[in-house]
């Protein structure tokens, strides 16, 4: 007996589900449930200690050095 088609999905729906799964597994396990909502609610986010502030230091001399180097 065949169940009624209302409750069969589609093999492409259920990977999809499957996926969005790990996904969001993913995002509890490195604690970013909050980073997600503001992401959607306001089109950004902050990841506090991403990166140590070294990383971003560089990372700003990094860019302004290749400005000036562009501008000249």
């Amino acid at each position: 007996m065949k169940p009624p088609p209302e409750t069969v999905r589609p093999r492409q729906a259920v990977k999809a589900h499957e996926r969005l799964d790990r996904m969001y597994d993913e995002i509890v396990r490195l604690d970013l449930s909050r980073n997600v909502l503001e992401l959607d609610l306001y089109g950004y986010t902050i990841v506090h200690d991403a990166k140590p502030l070294s990383f971003f230091e560089e990372l700003r001399a990094t860019i302004l050095k290749l400005g000036r180097t562009r501008l000249s």
